[in-house]
């Protein structure tokens, strides 16, 4: 005599099975599976896509013939670019002559740029001498300087009085940190500095 559980496995066996086939049909069809690399996506609906191509980087253009100056509680008057954003250095030696921030670092660190490779301002009170440093690759274009440091503004800064760069770190690929402050100028300066070639 057998019993019902053994052998081919009997009704028992055959339920279980059933369940079984049922759950993974189931589940198959809730997914929605992706287009074939053939095949055309329907219009609204986004491709993905997998490239290997660089991302673009931030084109410069030739920037200001003034800047300005803005006090801000904690840290004191800075200096701004002609949209009122805070103008930045990061900690890279004076006078270098490749910028550390450079390609994809400038998107969102933007480089305070001329067209003249002299500058100078003669507004009183500043207390900082201004220059140029060239911009590589850039057609001429020369990257603003404050004793010797580059100038950058930071993308994230979207209003006058915005300092979200300072303190920021930010890491190249010989993986030495570099952190960014805001550029302070005495308080008795003035509120607007032309710059003159």
């Amino acid at each position: 005599m057998t019993s019902a559980t053994s052998g081919s496995g009997g009704p028992a066996w055959a339920l279980s099975t059933l369940l079984a086939v049922a759950v993974v049909l189931a589940v198959g069809s809730c997914q929605r599976p992706g287009p074939e690399p053939w095949q055309e996506v329907p219009t609204g609906a986004p491709a993905e896509t997998h490239s290997s191509s660089p991302v673009p980087t931030y084109s410069p253009m030739v920037g200001p013939a003034r800047l300005g100056t803005f006090p801000l509680r904690g840290i004191g008057r800075v200096l701004t670019d002609t949209h009122g954003r805070t103008v930045y250095v990061d900690s890279e030696p004076p006078n270098a002559e490749e910028p550390r921030c450079a390609a994809v670092c400038t998107n969102i660190w933007h480089p305070v740029t001329v067209g003249s490779a002299e500058v100078r301002s003669e507004a009183k009170g500043v207390l900082v001498r201004f220059g140029t440093l060239p911009l590589p690759r850039q057609g001429g274009l020369h990257q603003l300087t404050v004793d010797g440091r580059r100038l950058y503004t930071f993308v994230p800064d979207v209003r006058p009085g915005q300092t979200r760069g300072q303190g920021f770190r930010t890491g190249d690929q010989a993986g030495l940190v570099y952190t960014w402050s805001a550029v302070v100028v005495p308080a008795s300066a003035p509120t607007s500095i032309p710059l003159r070639p």
